[in-house]
């Protein structure tokens, strides 16, 4: 399956420190939520571990290609990739918006079925987002959005 190679490449090159096939007693799943342009991105990519967003669902051929009917594919495709990598043992930071909780459950619940220790970095600046979302479309997002109790604001 070729998103199986994939996912293997992306867990060995987001963690050449560490033997991806040799298991580790503590993993850890850092989930990165935010608003477009809040720098969930930049944020998820410094924690230099293996890393996955729904957008990437959205990339063809190095061209980023989002389509609202194919949202929900996206969301699946995420949640699968994170499942085989937390089959590999290594730690994972998967960014997405989850602007409610009922976004986040299934990968707290994955977490805690695997072992994982879960930590939720909620981002709160603006940078401006690459994507263009509209301003209309970023309000409605913001004013929806749901605290989780523990999350680390930054």
């Amino acid at each position: 399956m070729i998103i199986m190679f994939w996912c293997n490449d992306r867990i060995k090159a987001g963690n050449r420190v560490r033997d991806s096939n040799k298991r580790r007693t503590q993993m850890n799943l850092t989930i990165v939520r935010g608003l477009p342009g809040s720098g969930k991105s930049t944020y998820a990519k410094s924690l230099g571990c293996f890393r996955i967003e729904a957008d990437m669902f959205h990339v063809h051929n190095g061209i980023y290609a989002y389509k609202q009917a194919l949202s929900r594919n996206g969301h699946v495709f995420c949640l699968d990739m994170v499942k085989n990598a937390m089959q590999h043992h290594v730690d994972i930071v998967v960014s997405n918006t989850f602007t409610r909780q009922w976004e986040v459950a299934p990968y707290i619940d994955l977490a805690k079925s695997r072992g994982y220790d879960v930590t939720i970095v909620r981002m709160t600046k603006h940078y401006g987002n690459i994507h263009n979302v509209p301003d209309d479309t970023l309000k409605l997002m913001a004013d929806r959005f749901e605290d989780i109790e523990g999350e680390t604001l930054v």
